[in-house]
């Protein structure tokens, strides 16, 4: 498990499950919409990984070196990460 705090952004990252997928939530602690750019070597990941969003269900394709998320204001998202 790795948490990882940001001056503007919560993070957490599970490890990898027994299907090789590993999970992040992302955590917008601002008063405002933000976009954080997230590298995925901060996630403990490779340089590429198929992004899944858990909540909504739309698969987002495939990330490269980094993940890139708008939140409003205090709001989170959880995604599925798969090498």
């Amino acid at each position: 498990m790795l948490i990882r705090y940001f001056a503007q952004v919560i993070l957490f990252c599970g490890r990898q499950d027994e299907e090789g997928n590993s999970y992040a939530a992302f955590f917008n602690i601002t008063n405002w919409e933000e976009t954080f750019r997230v590298s995925l070597k901060q996630l403990g990941m490779e340089d590429k990984c198929q992004v899944y969003d858990m909540w909504s269900g739309e698969d987002l394709g495939e990330a490269e070196e980094n993940i890139e998320i708008t939140l409003k204001s205090h709001d989170a998202k959880l995604y599925r990460l798969k090498y």
